[in-house]
């Protein structure tokens, strides 16, 4: 079997057995027991119901911190004029940037695999903007659209929350139309490694032997759970690299048109006094095309 396919036999119903991130490094030997396909949709969809709260209080109608002084500028550039489009927001959480999009002049559809996110999205402010529809679906069974129908899908910080991503993508692929895009923003993998919280080579002094650590951590791929995010429940992350990534975009029938590693915007970032968020959150924004 291809090791990105899809294994219905090796899902797990809960996340309680998963390594956790906080206070040490993960086992990388433990966490690579895990593949990225173990975590059933039902387990990821109760927590972020769970966080549905916490998520939309940290979000708000405009974003939080990092995405406002990070990555939707860069984003919204990236995708370019969307008027009179069809958009479909990817696991939309609060509905915040389907919002944003529809100002823009698109007709927006918004999918959330959480019923209680979607709730919560329905009432923020501009939620009745006539351009949003909002839905309970999953990324990897949109079976509510029909193919063909959009021009443009986004998805905003959610492939790497989930477990089988070559469906997801692919389920992307189909909904849109021939040469439409999908654009994708991820927390930088090489970065996030969830094994990455504590110094790597702590018996010696030596820089470049804690950069060679910090690519061999890089490369262990898993899911393993994040619990360090104030006032949240542990939430799944599944690792991939960036070749990883690549290789899912071209299997699914996409190529890359544009990739993005964007900066800190320094001076809102300054008046806000959140400029620490440049200093450990990275992120990169890939623009896909369906080339059929």
């Amino acid at each position: 079997m291809d090791r990105w396919e899809f294994d219905q036999r090796c899902r797990h119903s809960s996340l309680a057995s998963l390594p956790r991130s906080k206070g040490r490094p993960v086992n990388t030997r433990e966490l690579y027991q895990f593949r990225r396909d173990t975590v059933a949709e039902a387990a990821i969809r109760a927590v972020w119901d769970a966080n549905s709260a916490a998520w939309d209080a940290s979000i708000q109608d405009e974003g939080d911190d990092f995405r406002r002084h990070r990555t939707d500028d860069a984003f919204i550039r990236m995708i370019g004029p969307v008027e009179g489009m069809r958009v479909l927001d990817i696991g939309c959480g609060n509905g915040y940037f389907a919002r944003r999009m529809a100002r823009l002049g698109a007709d927006v559809d918004a999918v959330d695999l959480s019923p209680k996110m979607v709730r919560l999205a329905r009432t923020r402010k501009d939620s009745g903007n006539r351009r949003v529809k909002y839905r309970v679906a999953s990324a990897t069974d949109l079976k509510v659209f029909a193919d063909g129908i959009f021009d443009v899908a986004v998805s905003n910080f959610v492939l790497m929350s989930i477990a089988d991503a070559p469906t997801a993508l692919r389920e992307a692929h189909r909904v849109l139309r021939s040469h439409g895009s999908l654009a994708i923003a991820l927390t930088h993998p090489v970065f996030v490694h969830p094994s990455a919280r504590k110094p790597y080579v702590s018996d010696s002094p030596r820089l470049e032997e804690a950069f060679g650590a910090l690519a061999s951590i890089y490369r262990d791929r898993g899911v393993a759970q994040i619990d360090t995010w104030p006032g949240f429940e542990p939430t799944p992350h599944f690792h991939r690299t960036l070749s990883d990534y690549w290789e899912l975009f071209r299997s699914a029938g996409f190529v890359v048109d544009h990739f993005e590693e964007p900066g800190l915007a320094l001076e809102p970032a300054q008046q806000s006094g959140q400029v620490a968020i440049g200093a450990h959150l990275q992120a990169c924004l890939y623009l896909l095309r369906k080339t059929a």
